[in-house]
């Protein structure tokens, strides 16, 4: 009688545990499941903070390793008028297919929603642009003013790339794509001005840079704010109140 009381008290446990895992509402299941899900929610975000860590670094690697290649490569075009270097045409060629490999491995990884790969891709181009602007400047003899207009071309098109890469980033505000973007609208680098833009742009970095601590990097945006609006803009005002508050 007594093993049988106690099969019996076996079999009503087990079918209260399997009624327990079928059911969602059962007895200190919720409050388990609260837990699990916290316990999951918190790993998947330590998980994400990782990926987009990792996303940041390698972005970071491939623009850093473009800007070396592309030095060594201007270096070698300058060297060949030099009958003193060597093999400096293979080395152009050997450096410029290296660039190439680099730029399509970064857009490799913007296709694949890399904020940060899209965010350095365009950096790259912005700064090309910046370099082929600070070329043509410097030409005035009136028999290179087509090298000026083909330069001022490349600093179109290059200042069209980049916006392309920084849009998407700047649109989920990330800083530094937004700051970039509010330059090229507040100077009209590419296309034409428009300080409204430019103004929402730099509001959107400063914001970014203010939740990053980054106090440094909100100055300098907060002072292209003051030369592109009128002071008294609200979006201004309120990072400068912001700013203040955070000296204080």
């Amino acid at each position: 009688m007594l093993s049988l009381r106690f099969a019996y008290r076996v079999l009503l446990a087990l079918c209260f545990i399997n009624y327990a895992i079928a059911n969602e509402h059962s007895i200190g299941h919720e409050e388990l499941d609260v837990n699990v899900t916290k316990k999951n929610q918190s790993i998947v975000k330590t998980e994400e903070v990782n990926i987009k860590t990792r996303e940041e670094i390698e972005a970071k690697k491939l623009y850093t390793l473009f800007n070396k290649s592309y030095l060594k490569t201007i270096a070698q075009i300058q060297c060949l008028k030099n009958p003193s270097c060597l093999n400096s045409e293979d080395d152009v060629l050997k450096y410029s297919v290296y660039n190439i490999k680099l730029l399509q491995k970064l857009e490799n990884f913007a296709a694949k929603n890399n904020l940060w790969a899209m965010y350095y891709r365009g950096l790259i181009s912005y700064e090309r642009a910046m370099d082929y602007a600070d070329r043509a400047s410097y030409i005035r003899d009136r028999d290179f003013i087509f090298t000026a207009m083909v330069l001022n071309r490349m600093r179109d098109e290059q200042f069209h790339v980049a916006k392309q890469f920084f849009n998407t980033p700047a649109n989920l505000k990330l800083p530094e794509a937004c700051q970039y973007m509010g330059n090229i609208y507040a100077k009209g680098l590419g296309l034409q001005p428009d300080k409204e833009k430019a103004m929402d742009f730099y509001y959107c970095a400063a914001k970014g840079f203010i939740e990053l601590n980054r106090m440094l990097e909100t100055q300098i945006v907060l002072n292209a704010m003051t030369e592109t609006a009128i002071s008294t803009d609200a979006r201004t005002v309120d990072i400068y109140a912001k700013v203040n508050k955070n000296i204080r």
